[in-house]
């Protein structure tokens, strides 16, 4: 003698439809996250500090784009400037050092990952009125322990090396 459970056929009906539900919005939802170009940023080999970029400055170079990639090419002071606009979403970037027409791939990681760059982040500035006078972004390379020595519990973020390594 079969039992069989009430409201089986209905009930595993509506489970499947409500999965079915579910998984067509977590796709359209992840479809509406802005994407921007990937960018490829490019660090001197042995550089450890903070570097940054500053955007839209008037009379500074367009961004170069390669392969799909917005191309940021630090200069040994650690500072980019760039008449090219921030853009903002989501994208895969790569990191490298570079030393003549080498790479050598940094790696982002979480801590304990052994990851190389440290708090990504942008922002803009603003005057006394609150009208924004310039965008930027910036971020640490360097080791876990670097980043814990030089990074955010240190007050400014002075963009510069602090220390040079071998390679």
């Amino acid at each position: 003698m079969k039992t069989r459970i009430a409201g089986g056929s209905h009930m595993t009906y509506r489970v499947a439809l409500g999965l079915l539900i579910l998984s067509t919005l977590a796709v359209s939802a992840s479809c509406l996250a802005k994407q921007r170009r990937p960018c490829r940023y490019l660090v001197p080999e042995g550089y450890v500090g903070w570097v940054r970029i500053d955007f839209a400055v008037k009379g500074a170079p367009v961004l170069p784009v390669l392969d799909g990639y917005s191309l940021f090419k630090f200069p040994p002071n650690g500072k980019l400037e760039t008449s090219s606009d921030i853009e903002y979403g989501a994208a895969a970037d790569e990191y490298y050092y570079y030393s003549n027409d080498e790479l050598r791939p940094l790696a982002v990681t979480d801590w304990d990952g052994g990851g190389m760059i440290w708090a990504h982040s942008n922002g803009a500035s603003v005057n006394s009125n609150n009208d924004e006078t310039a965008r930027h972004e910036h971020f640490l390379v360097g080791t876990e322990e670097e980043f814990k020595k030089y990074g955010a519990d240190h007050g400014d973020h002075k963009v510069g090396p602090v220390e040079k390594r071998s390679p």
